[in-house]
């Protein structure tokens, strides 16, 4: 059982009843993969799960870690997610050469100011990566369904909802998502703007808190992960 595993974050134990068997999953920013091998296991022999990692080391990471555990069911793919096809620089902060990519965001968030450090680090580096939106992707692949999203992204995560509305709105995935008001602010949105769209498209958000998951009407300070679930 997963609330076996004591490093897990508090979200990660709603997979067991949002996730069944046979789902097709999408793991995007899998960043360290550990949301890519739970949904692997949940999704089991007969699911899919697709993890997207454009940053180089992170994808040389997993997809070594997918080989190793022998994940089957499991497509890491090096490729960026929002609402627009093409190439997109990212920045990556680092500190004194340590690099964070796990802290790393499209330099289009910062727009004028892409040379500005990020506090809390020394420096910055560029790296181009390719981008597709969620919904070209299921059609290069040919995929019949999305029944679950995880999506963490570093504030880009409207834009990705915005590349995916056709699938959203034929599959009606459950969707779990950051939304932090800092990292939003990059990219000149709002917390809010991530609420009304998915309300906009049939889904009620819940947070997790006291190891329950409740419905909620809005973004809270100290909670950056929501899941959405269909309504209608």
């Amino acid at each position: 059982m997963l609330e076996q595993i004591p490093y897990l974050e508090k979200e990660m134990l709603v997979l067991e009843t949002v996730v069944a068997p046979g789902d097709v999953c999408f793991d995007v920013g899998a960043a360290g993969g550990t949301y890519m091998y739970l949904l692997a296991r949940r999704a089991g022999p007969s699911g899919q799960v697709h993890a997207f990692e454009p940053r180089s080391r992170s994808h040389r990471a997993i997809e070594r870690a997918r080989r190793l555990l022998g994940m089957h069911t499991v497509s890491v793919h090096r490729v960026g997610l929002a609402d627009e096809e093409g190439s997109m620089e990212i920045l990556i902060p680092s500190w004194h050469g340590v690099p964070f990519t796990t802290r790393a965001f499209l330099a289009s968030a910062y727009g004028k100011d892409a040379e500005e450090v990020p506090d809390g680090f020394t420096d910055l580096h560029s790296l181009t990566i390719p981008m597709t939106t969620i919904d070209r992707f299921v059609v290069d692949k040919a995929l019949h369904r999305i029944d679950f999203i995880k999506a963490d992204i570093e504030g880009a995560e409207l834009a990705l909802l915005e590349g995916a509305r056709t699938s959203i709105e034929r599959w009606r995935p459950t969707i779990l998502i950051e939304i932090e008001e800092r990292h939003l602010a990059r990219y000149g949105r709002h917390p809010v703007e991530v609420v009304e769209f998915l309300a906009r498209h049939g889904y009620r958000m819940h947070a997790f808190a006291d190891g329950e998951l409740s419905p909620v009407g809005e973004v809270t300070p100290g909670e950056n992960n929501y899941l959405f679930l269909p309504f209608s």
